[in-house]
């Protein structure tokens, strides 16, 4: 099972990893201004309950985050912590996201994240090798994390991965 959930939509090209970006691809067939950032009309989706009071998205749903935007997008900050706290409230699913502002990671992140959230996994598609340098990666499950900086501890982002990966660091 499986949802697609963007809070957000629009971007603003990064880096050379956006130049055939398929989010401004598909703007441009309907004449959309991908530059506009909007929140979008399914914000609460993953809290959003039916009429018996139940959650719509399933319990145990994988949660494809963000696919029309970039969930640390400048321009979302207004926004980003209450999908955090939707997430949060959603801890019986997993959200999965790329980034390619990771280097935003520190900015973005609630002040309770900690070692991470359980049902969190995100990944940064490590696009151009020049911009790493100074970076170490993570790889679980064929996802990339990128650590910033020369001396960051691996320790503490661990466990931002999914629960059940068993594939080493």
């Amino acid at each position: 099972m499986s949802a697609n959930w963007n809070p957000w939509h629009g971007c603003h090209k990064y880096s050379e990893g956006c130049k055939n970006c398929y989010v401004f691809r598909g703007d441009a067939k309907y004449d959309r201004d991908t530059e506009n950032i909007i929140k979008t009309q399914s914000f609460n989706m993953p809290v959003a309950k039916n009429r018996k009071g139940e959650y719509k998205m399933k319990i145990g749903e994988m949660v494809w985050l963000c696919f029309s935007s970039d969930f640390f997008l400048e321009d979302a900050d207004i926004w980003r912590q209450d999908a955090w706290k939707m997430i949060k409230e959603r801890s019986d699913c997993e959200f999965l996201f790329i980034t390619k502002r990771i280097l935003r990671f520190y900015d973005c992140i609630p002040p309770d994240w900690g070692d991470g959230y359980e049902n969190v996994i995100f990944s940064d598609p490590a696009h151009k090798t020049q911009m790493y340098h100074n970076r170490a990666a993570i790889r679980r499950n064929g996802f990339v994390a990128v650590l910033v900086g020369k001396n960051r501890e691996c320790s503490g982002w661990r466990r931002v991965w999914h629960k059940r990966s068993s594939m080493p660091v």
